[in-house]
């Protein structure tokens, strides 16, 4: 039974964690995060039984609006497919870049900001580098 290590939790900002998330683009590892702990577990235990491990403690996030709880899970070999294809890239990310490519700036800005808890100028230069 999955039991969560919250001795010492790490306090990552939104941007913080994208670029966590960014970082880890393989196969054989996954951030679970869920606004519940007990969800969270439930999910844990169920990749367990699947054959994954949890790596380190429980991560919590704290956003503009709420707090996420995240776990990472891996998997021992390449052939566990077992967390499918790794998406690094938060699904915000997309609707930025169509605002941004559409002539649409100001809104890609807003959207990104309102989303990670970047200051205005962190969010400009993010689109302008990125978009």
């Amino acid at each position: 039974m999955y039991k969560r290590a919250l001795k010492q939790p790490l306090i990552l900002t939104c941007k913080q964690l994208i670029i966590k998330l960014i970082i880890m683009k393989y196969n054989k590892y996954k951030n679970i995060s869920n606004k519940s702990l007990i969800s969270l577990d439930q999910t844990i235990n169920d990749f367990i039984s699947k054959g994954c491990k949890p790596i380190g403690g429980v991560s919590i996030v704290v956003g503009v609006r709420d707090i996420i709880y995240v776990q990472t899970i891996t998997v021992d070999t390449d052939s566990n497919n077992v967390l499918g294809e790794f998406n690094s890239e938060p699904s915000y990310f997309r609707e930025v870049r169509e605002l941004a490519s559409s002539g649409n700036k100001l809104s890609a800005v807003k959207l990104l900001k309102d989303e990670t808890g970047m200051d205005l100028r962190e969010a400009k230069e993010w689109v302008d580098n990125n978009c």
